[in-house]
């Protein structure tokens, strides 16, 4: 399969590829080989790119130094470094590797999504983290308000700031529920913190910490790593 290289193909004539619907995405902050993966980019790391529609179905790899932002009327998505996804005509996205986060503008958001081997939508106003695992699927975070998750022909869940579940390969229902420390989270995050414009809702992201710590009544030293089959999981300790 062909890919546009981020940075390097991707600077095509995107014009020729551009949506013609009025509320085509479009990048709002682009990061390029930005300082090595600083975490705070100088506005020269900035691309010509800002401003202009991404293309549907169409595959888009980001640099391993690189992070983008877009939007459109209804979601701001952040993608990280060595991403590859792309945007569906349907409006959905599809996540092949790495971790996007999504930022809804209104309670009546919902979107579906698909990895390598699983496909869900997600419901309601919470900003919320998608990573793909190895095999296959992905884990789901949520990071502000209340989402519901449904499997594709199978159960929904919802879930609250700080839940992390498992979307498992072929499977209808999920993996194990578990909780992630939103702080530690929050404050190391690239797709929070590495942008020069910030999320409209980042004092919800330190609300919700707060609370968090407050309902588990202490800090979690443990950290989800990825899922290489459909049974096991990484639990990382952090001392």
């Amino acid at each position: 399969m062909f890919f546009y290289r981020f940075l390097l193909l991707f600077s095509f004539s995107i014009s020729l590829l551009q949506a013609q619907a009025s509320d085509a995405a479009k990048f709002t902050q682009v990061y390029e080989n930005s300082e090595k993966g600083a975490e705070k980019p100088s506005s020269k790391t900035q691309s010509e790119l800002l401003g202009k529609e991404l293309p549907t179905d169409v595959p888009i790899v980001i640099g391993q130094h690189s992070r983008v932002e877009f939007g459109k009327r209804d979601y701001l998505a952040r993608v990280g470094g060595i991403a590859q996804f792309q945007l569906t005509s349907a409006g959905g996205i599809k996540l092949s590797r790495g971790v996007v986060l999504i930022q809804p503008v209104s309670k009546e958001f919902k979107m579906d999504f698909t990895t390598e081997k699983s496909a869900f939508s997600v419901e309601g106003a919470g900003c919320f983290q998608i990573e793909t695992t190895t095999n296959g699927g992905c884990k789901l975070m949520l990071l502000t308000g209340i989402s519901k998750v449904r499997i594709a022909k199978g159960n929904e869940q919802s879930l609250i700031p700080g839940n992390l579940i498992f979307l498992l390969p072929g499977k209808t229902d999920f993996g194990p529920t578990l909780d992630i420390d939103l702080g530690l989270l929050c404050s190391t995050s690239r797709l929070v913190n590495g942008f020069q414009s910030p999320l409209s809702r980042v004092k919800e992201f330190r609300a919700a910490a707060f609370f968090q710590r407050y309902r588990t009544k202490g800090k979690s030293n443990a950290l989800i790593g990825d899922a290489s089959n459909e049974r096991d999981y990484q639990v990382i300790f952090v001392k």
